[in-house]
């Protein structure tokens, strides 16, 4: 065991490219235009970033394939992120049994009545969202890769496998969430555009992502290999709108315990009179600015100002960019 961690371990060297060869493409929600940004990630390893000059967006390019991202996950994702291969940390399960709990209550808000409502987790980790959302009376479901994660609630209703392969009947599900998943995924839409078929008419969508415009410092840290797509607000409210989707609701960082801002909301579906008001070029220029290049001792003294301020303080810095707070008095 302890030999095959190290191995694994390898792939996170300083300054050795990761294992892979990527294509390069265009920007993966708007079709825009990307530019280089960022040459390392937050392991001191060379990795590509660009910036969609359209939107926004930080994607990975040359992006890994699919096959290049599965043996990722396959063989370093775990170790690098928690030093484990085929066990889950003790302390991790507790943090997510904690975190689950927060969000099924957010989950219970958005119902009337669970009796007979169909849930789905895309990528729900060790399922402690499934298990916690099913004591609350819905009929809960979900799938994970990871075969150990996915057999760690011994639950018949989840599954292991990925997005491409989820094999449900068309507009089967009331919820769909999909949290901290979608920055993982080369194809973001594509994958929308799965749930968007899962989804009832009726049905809420539950998306939430990093908000690159949250870090106090803004610099390579923000870059590793596993988070090929960057968002920040308006661009994901881009991409679901390009899926179908129409934003109801946020959830705030208060309601989820998190420190750090994310991008956070429930969607349903997108209707003819729908608008949305975005500024891409906005978000674009602003990234562009807090992101641009700079020398790399520079960035580092940035990157260990953020960290000293981030414990230095018992709540994080307000930011005026704190998204409005939708809602819609539809709520099934």
């Amino acid at each position: 065991m302890a030999f095959k961690l190290l191995l694994q371990r390898s792939n996170t060297k300083p300054f050795v490219p990761y294992p892979f060869e990527g294509q390069r493409i265009d920007c993966p929600v708007c079709g825009g235009k990307g530019h280089n940004i960022m040459n390392l990630d937050r392991e001191w390893k060379p990795l590509s970033t660009d910036l969609c000059e359209s939107c926004g967006l930080f994607f990975t390019n040359p992006m890994p394939t699919d096959d290049e991202l599965k043996d990722y996950y396959r063989a370093t994702y775990r170790a690098a992120y928690m030093g484990v291969v085929d066990t889950v940390p003790a302390q991790h399960v507790a943090k997510k049994k904690k975190d689950a709990a927060r969000r099924a209550a957010i989950v219970r808000s958005l119902f009337r009545d669970p009796t007979g409502r169909r849930t789905l987790d895309f990528g729900c980790g060790l399922g402690e969202l499934v298990l916690a959302i099913e004591t609350l009376g819905f009929d809960a479901y979900g799938f994970e890769p990871g075969e150990v994660w996915s057999q760690h609630a011994r639950s018949a209703k989840i599954k292991q496998g990925d997005w491409q392969s989820a094999n449900y009947g068309v507009k089967s599900f009331d919820f769909i969430s999909i949290i901290h998943v979608l920055e993982h995924l080369r194809a973001p839409l594509d994958c929308l555009a799965k749930i968007e078929q899962l989804l009832k008419d009726d049905g809420l969508l539950w998306i939430e992502v990093p908000d690159m415009q949250a870090y106090e410092s803004k610099n390579y840290t923000r870059f590793h290999f596993a988070h090929v797509l960057g968002f920040s607000r308006d661009n994901l409210l881009a991409a679901a709108w390009t899926a179908g989707f129409y934003p109801v609701r946020t959830v705030t960082k208060e309601e989820i315990g998190k420190m750090r801002s994310q991008v956070s909301f429930v969607f349903r579906k997108r209707k003819a009179d729908d608008v949305l008001d975005l500024n891409l070029a906005a978000v674009a220029s602003r990234n562009r600015k807090d992101y641009g290049r700079k020398s790399l001792v520079a960035s580092v003294i940035g990157a260990a100002s953020g960290f000293m301020q981030h414990f230095r303080s018992a709540t994080p810095r307000s930011r005026s960019s704190k998204p409005p707070r939708i809602t819609d008095s539809s709520v099934p």
